[in-house]
């Protein structure tokens, strides 16, 4: 029986949309300070002077101070665009196999990245959004990050069970049915 890959609607969107962001996130880290306000290319992200206020990893301080983490994790956001564009390459030729591999080894990245990410302010106890009120981490903070663990998870999900399907000889089409 030939492997068919059939990813659900919600998943292509969040593999494309998800990756552009990431590159804009990673492109300031690694480019500051030229991304930031004074920079030449400040231009690009002037958000990040707002987000900057609520997350201090992408502040003018931890950029200073030396902090490898956002360095880091913004080089491995390039690795996790790489894997997430080369799914949606695989897919799109047709590869189902390799697409699915491909495809849960980069979610499985997004979401452990993500999960350290706020693991790290846990346990250096909200080191870097703790300044906060909860007026301002909910809409800022908190909802915008809560996508990078939802659909992950689902997507984790998605793939997992794509790939299990696949292993035992069933026909795979979780969820592609219901156009998610």
């Amino acid at each position: 029986m030939a492997f068919s890959h059939t990813p659900p609607k919600i998943i292509l969107l969040w593999m494309f949309v998800s990756t552009l962001l990431v590159l804009w996130d990673a492109s300031y880290l690694l480019l500051r300070p030229r991304s930031m306000p004074g920079g030449d290319l400040y231009v690009f992200w002037k958000p990040y002077s707002l987000y900057a206020k609520v997350d201090l990893i992408y502040s003018r301080e931890v950029f200073e101070s030396k902090d490898g983490f956002p360095g880091a994790q913004a080089f491995l956001n390039l690795i996790e665009s790489a894997l997430n564009f080369t799914y949606l390459g695989l897919w799109a030729r047709g590869d189902g196999a390799a697409a699915v591999l491909v495809g849960l080894v980069g979610v499985v990245m997004t979401l452990s990245k993500t999960v350290l990410y706020f693991a790290i302010e846990y346990y250096s106890g909200w080191a870097h959004t703790g300044h906060n009120d909860i007026a301002t981490l909910i809409p800022l903070y908190i909802i915008p990050n809560g996508p990078w663990i939802i659909l992950p998870s689902y997507c984790v999900w998605w793939f997992g069970s794509t790939i299990v399907a696949g292993l035992n000889g069933k026909k795979v089409a979780i969820g592609a049915k219901k156009g998610l």
